[in-house]
């Protein structure tokens, strides 16, 4: 009979269970790379781009500041007038992600109505009047306050003041000189209404006038919180110009005395 050649297995020690040849360092090396990047490749790539997109929001949403201008109305109470001027805008300062941030437009943001007490004193702007979109924080109002000042209305008629500038040529001057109207009711705080002794016309120039002249001219403006209640914008002013009338000087004369008949 033909003899079996012997296996190529080794014994372990102490009659263990026998052992394999060990394979090369590539092979296992190939087989890993395979397990890892090739089986179930699909799943891998999603899950790898679920955590970028994770790691990219969690790094994005930093929290940024930004300055936004907003408009401010106010109403004032019931027998009163403004005699000082609150901000018609104020600065915010907001605070929130950078996503939120990026989207957010001031035009967005709702105007400021506030409702003025009945008080005089310095006015506070408090965090609670300014409506933001959510997810964003308020840090801070520029101006924080103002003065606030409170007057009773009042209401007085005053004179037209013809406002005259320049130089007329040599030799004119003005001899007579109106306007029509001559007197406008003004309207306003109490203390700016009684200081107002006059509304002013705008600059007439004077400048090469040699005859008289008419003219339309506009109102100034009164001075701060007083307005000029009269549907009156223009006046008509006539100012008459003529020659100036000098008296000559004599030069020097001889007189003779001669004496009278006896």
């Amino acid at each position: 009979m033909n003899q079996r050649e012997p296996s190529q297995t080794t014994e372990t020690p102490g009659g263990g269970r026998p052992q394999s040849k060990s394979r090369p360092f590539s092979v296992v090396a190939r087989e890993a790379f395979r397990v890892a990047f090739v089986e179930n490749a699909t799943l891998k790539l999603v899950a790898f781009m679920l955590a970028l997109t994770v790691f990219f929001l969690v790094h994005s949403d930093k929290r940024a500041v930004v300055n936004l201008s907003v408009g401010v109305s106010y109403s004032v109470p019931a027998g009163k007038v403004l005699a000082s001027r609150p901000p018609d805008e104020v600065r915010l300062t907001v605070r929130g992600s950078r996503r939120l941030i990026k989207r957010v437009d001031e035009r967005e943001i709702e105007r400021i109505h506030i409702d003025l007490p009945d008080t005089n004193g310095e006015f506070v702007f408090q965090n609670e009047m300014i409506r933001l979109p959510a997810g964003l924080e308020l840090v801070s109002i520029n101006p924080a306050s103002f003065p606030l000042r409170l007057e009773p209305p009042a209401e007085r008629v005053v004179p037209i003041d013809m406002q005259l500038v320049g130089d007329l040529p040599p030799g004119y001057e003005i001899v007579g000189r109106s306007v029509e109207p001559d007197k406008v009711s003004i309207s306003g705080a109490e203390s700016s209404v009684r200081s107002t002794r006059s509304i002013r016309t705008r600059p007439v120039p004077l400048d090469g006038r040699v005859q008289t002249f008419v003219d339309e001219v506009p109102l100034s403006s009164p001075e701060a919180f007083v307005s000029i209640s009269d549907d009156v914008q223009t006046v008509r002013i006539r100012v008459q110009v003529g020659k100036k009338l000098g008296a000559k000087k004599l030069g020097k004369q001889a007189v003779a005395v001669v004496a009278g008949p006896d």
